[in-house]
């Protein structure tokens, strides 16, 4: 796997987020900060992929932040 280049960036979760995250990861021998970083990382590559397939236009972010 290539060493992706990392800068440190601090993520506020709601209270036993983290917790549950591990609990699905760990048993898969993934570390959450790994897991997360891949979620993450994921999210952003599709965006900049629907951007450069729009011309330049940035993408529509479909989240409810209502909930």
């Amino acid at each position: 796997m290539m060493k992706a280049d990392l800068q440190k960036h601090t993520l506020s979760l709601r209270r036993g987020d983290w917790d549950y995250l591990e609990s699905i990861f760990k048993p898969n021998g993934l570390p959450t900060s790994v897991a997360i970083r891949t979620l993450v990382s994921n999210f952003v590559d599709r965006k900049r992929q629907e951007e450069r397939a729009s011309g330049g236009q940035l993408p529509d972010i479909d989240v409810d932040i209502n909930e």
